[in-house]
């Protein structure tokens, strides 16, 4: 019997310790690709969608198959998961060029090289209405859910559908939720509302009810961002000298805050760029006031989102050393044995040697912990908490 308190696991049918798929997100097994839980609940901000076609959750394809497509769907997972299952729906409903059309006619498939699919990749499509929180306190506004409700409700171009799309859904107040449930709940014909969330827990009942809810991921490795990937790297050599001790956390902090300073300062010249304050003519007293507190909840927003998704690539390597302890039953096979199959659901497979070495070290109640670090890390940089010492306890926390 597994302890009451191992939340993470449960057996399966031969008695083996398996992750427990109420305790996070959705992740294909590795023997039959029928979905198994993965301990993770993410939530990176980057924005980057990968090039190649993704397919439609499971769930939401057989909708279109049967013509049975729902009004609303909350989408869970991690943030990239979410909004690539969001884009690939969105680009299906729009596609002129389908490959793939069911008896009924509704797409089920998306080219991705029409002018629709493009616009809606680039973020210009007039059919696809983005909300994403951009305050300073990265919460959705009563005024941008109004602004949703108003641009659903106006006549497609060019396309039979308007779609609708909620990011960080749980970032939305009861106020917020208020002007939007009449929305929600008798949205127009040929109209689709998605809301996503990496805490749907934090999603309000009231939101939740009235959406058809779909489990995302598995998309693993091809989303890791190339920034990503370099701090993981970083990251996974501070692990590696364990002979250092604190030296080589300390040398990995300092670099991460040198770094993320350099990221804002960037954010900021990129905003006043395109920032009217950036002209040479006057504007009234009253109106730069309000502009400048824009660009600045835009910049802090921004800000937010890169160092969220920084953070969040260190969360997938130390998910990828609980996989492998999980999967190996606490003896982890050598990097030139890792199965494939384990190796395709890895975010980083490149860095097995790392992998090995740090799973060699802790157990799984360590490598779980870890994550749980970093879960609260991000939890704690979403409110006010001073970010250099949020980020040196996170580190000095980890079991390496």
């Amino acid at each position: 019997m597994l302890d009451s308190n191992d939340a993470g696991h449960y057996r399966d049918r031969k008695g083996n310790a398996k992750p427990n798929p109420e305790f996070c997100i959705c992740l294909p097994s590795l023997k039959n690709r029928s979905f198994i839980g993965v301990l993770m609940n993410p939530m990176e901000s980057n924005h980057e969608i990968n090039s190649n076609p993704a397919p439609l959750p499971e769930l939401i394809r057989k909708s279109l198959e049967r013509n049975r497509l729902a009004h609303a769907y909350l989408l869970t997972g991690s943030e990239l998961d979410v909004r690539l299952a969001a884009t690939s729906l969105s680009k299906t409903l729009h596609c002129s060029n389908p490959p793939l059309v069911s008896e009924s006619g509704v797409n089920l498939e998306f080219c991705d090289e029409c002018q629709q699919c493009r616009d809606v990749e680039r973020g210009r499509s007039p059919n696809t209405h983005w909300i994403r929180p951009s305050s300073r306190l990265r919460m959705i506004t009563i005024q941008q859910m109004r602004d949703l409700s108003r641009e659903i409700f106006l006549s497609p171009l060019g396309s039979p559908f308007k779609v609708g799309v909620v990011e960080s859904a749980e970032r939305m107040n009861r106020e917020a939720a208020n002007t939007f449930l009449k929305t929600l709940e008798e949205p127009p014909k040929k109209s689709v509302l998605i809301l996503t969330s990496t805490q749907p827990d934090a999603v309000l009942d009231t939101l939740v009810s009235r959406c058809q809810r779909v489990a995302c991921g598995g998309l693993g490795a091809s989303l890791v961002t190339e920034e990503q990937r370099k701090w993981t790297q970083k990251l996974a050599q501070a692990a590696m000298a364990n002979h250092e001790g604190l030296f080589a956390r300390y040398r990995f902090l300092g670099d991460l805050t040198k770094t993320l300073q350099e990221r804002r300062e960037i954010i900021q010249e990129e905003q006043m760029e395109a920032s009217p304050l950036s002209e040479d003519y006057e504007l009234e007293p009253a109106h730069r006031k309000k502009l400048e507190t824009e660009m600045n909840g835009i910049i802090e927003a921004e800000y937010r989102k890169s160092r969220e998704s920084l953070i969040q690539g260190l969360t997938y390597w130390l998910r990828d050393v609980w996989i492998a302890l999980e999967y190996s039953g606490n003896s982890v096979a050598l990097p030139a044995d890792i199965s494939p199959e384990l190796s395709s659901i890895l975010y980083f497979p490149e860095l097995a040697d790392s992998t090995h070495t740090l799973a060699g070290r802790i157990n799984s109640a360590q490598a779980r912990h870890n994550l749980e670090i970093l879960e609260k890390t991000q939890i704690r940089l979403s409110t006010n908490a001073d970010q250099n010492l949020t980020l040196e306890t996170a580190l000095l926390e980890l079991r390496f």
